[in-house]
């Protein structure tokens, strides 16, 4: 087996409203209902034993692999069995530089940097900045999420990554609807909505730069922009549709027996309740569904992008839903 990707734990060192925790289908308001649960250290090691893949990477969907309890023990183990590590991480954990003995490439996700940061991440923890100046055995990247009021911290990253010898990949920030999205407290207080980039036609997206002669050409021209971000009429009427209710777990429902037809490429996935699947798009899907504020009656299954997540649903649901301890 060459690579797993492993999702270690469903607790979280950073509330990110635009991810996971706080934003899925039908739930928009404030911190979801997730209980801290995460992957059984000793069956973990049984499986990496009995499977000697070649690489692991540790890869979140509602948590942070920095905050397994048990991270610098698999480290460890992870290293007498010459197991290669990444770790995605959003970079607030102060465990990190207590890895600096390891040879592991990490992979930041930040929303901002100097200027823009407490947008999306309200009162952010200086912790991040802490850690992306550390020295590193293994140069880290960093995948930066663009939208319309962070373009111009983009050269100060960019000055960064110069000075510590850091890759940058600009990706383009999750919106939900139109090229909007909402920042939204753990209590539920909607705060302003922030714009996406689809209006700005850039051609240096997802790709890994460590000469950004190319990129200061590209981002030196957006200024810091001082417009005050509000609660905009578009955001309120696609607000209006939430309500906060409860819902069930996909562990908790019957669904049709539906097989899913999308394609998607092969990874060998594994979730933090320690679910196998085959494709990290899957595992992203179902791991959302663990958190029970929807119901299957909610799906449109006329929207051929809400009608893919209900197959995969119902797919998973009626499964003999294999999970790392059964293939012991």
């Amino acid at each position: 087996m060459e690579n797993i990707f492993i999702d270690l734990t469903s607790k979280n060192n950073q509330y990110v409203c635009i991810e996971s925790q706080g934003s899925w289908l039908f739930h928009r308001f404030g911190k979801r209902q997730i209980d801290n649960e995460e992957l059984d250290f000793v069956v973990l090691k049984k499986y990496l034993k009995k499977q000697s893949p070649k690489q692991i990477t540790l890869y979140s969907i509602l948590g942070d692999p920095m905050e397994y309890s048990r991270i610098l023990d698999l480290l460890h183990f992870c290293r007498r069995l010459d197991i290669v590590i990444n770790i995605n991480t959003n970079g607030f954990s102060k465990k990190i530089e207590k890895t600096l003995a390891h040879n592991i490439e990490f992979c930041f996700k930040i929303y901002g940097y100097k200027d823009t940061l407490d947008i999306i991440i309200p009162n952010a923890d200086n912790t991040l900045y802490n850690n992306l100046n550390l020295n590193f055995k293994c140069k880290p990247r960093i995948q930066y999420m663009l939208y319309q009021h962070n373009l111009h911290d983009v050269i100060n990253v960019i000055d960064m990554c110069e000075e510590k010898g850091i890759t940058l990949e600009l990706h383009p920030g999750v919106c939900v609807y139109n090229d909007l999205n909402h920042i939204i407290t753990q209590q539920g207080e909607w705060l302003y909505d922030i714009k996406g980039i689809n209006e700005q036609d850039f051609t240096c997206l997802y790709k890994p730069y460590t000469d950004f002669t190319e990129l200061k050409k590209i981002f030196k021209k957006y200024k810091k922009d001082d417009t005050h971000l509000i609660q905009s009429n578009e955001g309120y009427h696609l607000l209006k549709n939430y309500i906060k209710d409860t819902g069930l777990s996909i562990n908790d429902v019957l669904l049709p027996n539906i097989s899913c037809d999308e394609e998607y490429n092969y990874q060998d996935c594994i979730s933090y309740k320690g679910h196998l699947f085959d494709s990290i798009e899957k595992m992203t899907i179902v791991s959302n569904s663990y958190i029970p504020d929807w119901l299957p009656d909610k799906f449109d299954t006329l929207n051929p992008y809400q009608r893919n997540i209900f197959n995969v649903l119902c797919e998973f649901a009626n499964s003999d839903k294999e999970t790392i301890e059964s293939l012991l």
